[in-house]
């Protein structure tokens, strides 16, 4: 039986998301990424693609803009961390 990824989405989650992108996004292959950052949180791959795309509209105003409180939070936490660059490169 396999097991269904959860669907509830936290600000440590999306924090998480962002972090691990931003620190392999330039030497890992974009769906592999998706992949480890999936598994490793118990989420759909396509799901962590779209937190990533969420995040980047928040960030820049392109991208998806489908976004949640919780994506709010957690970007406003890594640009003040990291700044926008990362947004401006993927």
């Amino acid at each position: 039986m396999n097991k269904v990824p959860n669907d509830k989405w936290s600000v440590e989650d999306n924090l998480y998301v962002l972090e691990q992108t931003n620190a392999n996004f330039s030497r890992v292959e974009w769906q592999t990424l998706m992949k480890q950052i999936a598994k490793a949180i118990d989420k759909k791959p396509l799901s962590v693609a779209r937190t990533v795309d969420n995040c980047k509209f928040i960030a820049t105003g392109k991208g998806l803009s489908h976004t949640s409180s919780s994506q709010e939070e957690a970007t406003k936490i890594f640009i003040e961390r990291h700044g926008k660059k990362m947004f401006k490169l993927i």
